[in-house]
């Protein structure tokens, strides 16, 4: 394998520091050079360092929102939660074939346990093809020597004469809207949380696939296809078009965008511009309840403000009474 073939993983669970922790630890399953953490050393990449890391790492994963990375030249591990993403935890890795296979047993574990508590949606799946499938740009193709016969292309609305790939026709493209994927992967987990946008059913019912194994209760594990790195064969890409037809793939991303419309309207959080008291150019306000629980501004008791300098650096916290 070249340093282009990559397993890609992507965890959605609900924000719990005790899982955050788990994988910022136990998916390190590589010799980390360099680490990002909030606010240590300006959110810069710095030499990794275990104590220092472990201290941090701790410290973060009590925040509202953080964002921690550790890394080599072709591993990373990260745990991320934006301030539009309604208390949810985007989890990912990025690891080498040979390192991934060497600790399968563990990190599919690992994911499992996560799914079963506090998870809405896991992948797994090749790098490369994940994003050749979901880029519209034809030099991309080019970039990693793959051919672009059968490769759907219209015309750019935006520059005239020039052809874009129609991404919308390709099997692995998929879509994450607000802090929801949706899409067709090798490997897939679905929690509870997630049958709000495709019925449960549709999950437990699939049976176009390598296996669907029923994890716990409320969790379901699908494998597309047999081997990861095969995706290209084209039983394999008909597999992926099975899945998004059975879930009805189009509706679940109207359904997504619409909810992200009402989201809009009636927002846990909002983001506000100026020059304020503190110094900050931004203002962030969380709608929660009595509990601090992010709720629809329309339910909330309080808000909890958290003001940002120009460079983006939390200069004040605040609370303010409804």
């Amino acid at each position: 394998m070249d340093k282009k073939d990559i397993v890609s993983i992507s965890v959605y669970m609900k924000n719990n520091p005790k899982y955050s922790l788990k994988w910022m630890t136990e998916l390190k399953c590589f010799n980390p050079t360099g680490m990002k953490l909030d606010h240590y050393k300006k959110g810069r990449s710095v030499k990794y360092k275990e104590d220092v890391y472990n201290k941090e790492l701790k410290q973060k994963i009590l925040d509202d929102e953080y964002r921690i990375q550790i890394d080599d030249l072709n591993n990373s591990v990260e745990c991320f939660v934006s301030d539009y993403s309604e208390n949810v935890v985007i989890a990912t890795a990025n690891l080498e074939y040979d390192i991934y296979y060497l600790n399968e047993k563990s990190i599919l574990s690992i994911i499992s346990d996560i799914m079963v508590n506090v998870g809405i949606v896991a992948t797994i799946e090749d790098l490369t093809d994940w994003f050749l499938q979901n880029t519209n740009d034809v030099s991309d193709y080019k970039v990693y020597q793959k051919s672009l016969a059968g490769i759907p292309l219209v015309e750019d609305p935006y520059v005239r004469g020039k052809k874009i790939i129609d991404v919308e026709k390709l099997p692995g493209y998929g879509q994450q809207i607000g802090s929801i994927w949706v899409g067709a992967a090798w490997k897939m987990w679905f929690g509870r949380p997630y049958y709000e946008f495709v019925p449960r059913e549709c999950i437990e019912r699939f049976q176009e696939c390598y296996s669907n194994e029923k994890i716990s209760d409320d969790c379901y594990c699908i494998t597309l296809y047999k081997d990861l790195n095969e995706y290209s064969k084209p039983e394999n890409r008909k597999r992926q078009w099975k899945f998004k037809e059975a879930i009805n793939f189009p509706a679940v991303v109207k359904k997504l965008k619409e909810r992200e419309k009402n989201r809009e309207k009636n927002p846990s959080i909002e983001i506000k511009s100026g020059n304020f008291e503190h110094g900050g150019m931004k203002q962030f306000w969380y709608y929660v309840d009595s509990d601090n629980n992010l709720v629809k501004k329309s339910n909330a008791v309080k808000i909890k403000i958290h003001e940002y300098d120009r460079a983006g650096y939390i200069i004040w916290r605040g609370e303010l009474e409804i």
